[in-house]
């Protein structure tokens, strides 16, 4: 059993990004400040806030000031969705990561926000 949680545009069947096991990527969400999205569940909203607080927290991971926007090909990116972190080494964890975080700030500012669902 692991963590799968996944990031959608409101009102979109297919998730954008969908991850499993991947918590400390999810620890840099800091749910507290966001808006619970439906009664009762614990998915939260996605914004530019949350995000900014994102990037502060994969920067740290980085040992960086800001994060690395360097590219990951899509295949190599998408095997690591689904893979064990301690796995994968740290460099690439790190790349991976950044790259997650791409793809969710260009979602963002095409759409406003979206909904990060998880289940342990």
């Amino acid at each position: 059993m692991g963590l799968d949680f996944s990031f959608y545009i409101s009102g979109a069947d297919e998730p954008i990004l969908e991850m499993r096991h991947h918590l400390d990527f999810l620890d840099t969400f800091d749910s507290s400040m966001a808006a619970i999205v439906y009664e009762g569940y614990d998915d939260f909203w996605v914004d530019q806030g949350i995000l900014d607080v994102v990037e502060i927290g994969l920067a740290a991971q980085a040992g960086s000031s800001v994060v690395s926007h360097d590219d990951m090909p899509d295949d190599e990116f998408e095997a690591l969705c689904f893979e064990w972190p301690d796995d994968i080494p740290p460099a690439t964890l790190t790349r991976f990561y950044q790259r997650a975080f791409t793809i969710l700030q260009k979602a963002v500012s095409e759409h406003d926000r979206l909904i990060c669902s998880w289940s342990a």
